[in-house]
């Protein structure tokens, strides 16, 4: 018997993808109003929140990533690191459907991506200053292997992210 529940078509990933863009461009047209950016800042935050529904959490990484690392710095790294471990169960769960499965996968994937701009954007030194109790391989396991190249003396800097 078909499920009651409204399948969501797709393209709703898409349509966050393109939204996130949207977001960004209208934070860049619209600099010159001072509190637009937190605001919208504000917003994205919100939707990473623990009520809010996995696609909506995905739309709210991707749209986060699209402000660069330092944002990512400031909101999305402790997000992620405190959902990861639900995440990761959710992915190991059986006799789920298959729109669960695919909120879950598509989630997880927009955190590895927002982690991975993170890694290329932000320094070892800084990473470390900033998050000195994050381990990222007991974070993440080995689903982000970051690698590092020595940039200058004593400076790391990561060169490339695998994911």
């Amino acid at each position: 018997q078909p499920s009651k529940k409204r399948q969501k078509p797709a393209a709703h990933w898409a349509i966050r993808q393109w939204a996130s863009l949207a977001v960004v461009t209208a934070c860049q047209k619209f600099q010159e109003y001072t509190n637009f950016r937190s605001i919208v800042l504000q917003l994205i935050w919100q939707a990473l929140g623990p009520s809010k529904s996995l696609p909506t959490r995905y739309g709210g990484l991707i749209a986060l990533r699209q402000f660069g690392p330092k944002v990512v710095d400031a909101i999305g790294i402790d997000v992620i690191c405190d959902y990861w471990p639900t995440w990761q169960q959710a992915m190991l769960e059986k006799n789920v459907d298959d729109t669960r499965v695919e909120e879950v996968v598509m989630t997880v994937q927009a955190a590895l991506e927002t982690v991975y701009v993170y890694f290329l954007g932000i320094s070892v030194g800084e990473q470390m200053s900033r998050h000195p109790s994050i381990d990222w391989y007991d974070v993440l396991g080995d689903a982000v292997t970051p690698m590092a190249v020595m940039a200058e003396e004593n400076e790391f800097a990561y060169s490339t992210c695998f994911i």
